[in-house]
């Protein structure tokens, strides 16, 4: 699922103002160059073998295992992989571990995803203030950076004044493209986001020989637009 919204920042490269434009319903993802390279670069990925035997049915779960054993040699993951790999394997070091961008598209471009952990509160609980004060005591700067010391798959947080801890490689990355990178398009573009699985269930459709390439693109559209409808979003009337 995420070699293709993750691929956001390298739409919006070739096509400035992308995110926008399909925000205001005045450009479509069927329409997108970019975007039908992607996803028939990923077919071919798959065909190729590059994806190994058991592609749709490997869990990401194992990934660290995966990755352990020496039978894998990439996988999509965040910035914390590294760190990940190492508690649940201690042998492996976080050294061993390099980083590179997508490169579907001919990709230069980091994908980022501003967000985090988030947590929230049901406004119809009786404990709406007690609620608050928990939220207020994750949030103090000393729990924050308890948070990202202790834990194997936190290695930031968007909040100001914190120490991260990236690998030297990941740094490295961030400080080549630090003027070449964007948001992803499950954050940047609405409606596409709750169709997560959905999208997921159409790339193993075109793995499989089901659907086109471009059957993926023309059905996010379809339900997007199904989805503005219900939000009754003025742009799609």
């Amino acid at each position: 699922m995420l070699w293709f919204p993750e691929m956001g920042p390298r739409y919006e490269q070739q096509t400035p103002g992308l995110a926008d434009a399909l925000n205001a319903n005045k450009a479509k993802f069927a329409d997108n160059k970019d975007m039908l390279t992607d996803v028939t670069e990923l077919k071919d990925m798959y065909d190729s073998g590059i994806m190994g035997k058991n592609a749709l049915s490997d869990a990401y779960a194992d990934a660290t295992k995966a990755i352990a054993s020496g039978k894998v040699a990439m996988v999509v993951a965040p910035t914390s992989f590294a760190q990940a790999l190492n508690h649940d394997y201690p042998n492996m070091k976080i050294d061993d571990i390099g980083v590179f961008l997508m490169p579907l598209d001919d990709n230069q471009t980091m994908n980022i995803n501003p967000a985090g952990p988030t947590h929230f509160i049901y406004s119809g609980s009786q404990h709406v203030a007690e609620a608050k004060q928990y939220l207020d005591f994750l949030a103090q700067p000393e729990n924050l950076q308890f948070f990202i010391d202790n834990s194997p798959d936190v290695v930031s947080l968007p909040f100001p004044g914190l120490k991260t801890k990236f690998t030297p490689d990941v740094q490295a990355l961030f400080d080549t493209y630090k003027n070449a990178r964007g948001t992803v398009f499950q954050t940047a573009v609405n409606y596409v986001n709750p169709q997560w699985m959905d999208i997921g269930k159409d790339l193993t459709a075109m793995f499989t020989g089901d659907e086109q390439p471009a059957d993926v693109l023309t059905n996010i559209d379809k339900r997007r637009a199904d989805l503005a409808a219900t939000a009754k979003d003025p742009a799609w009337n």
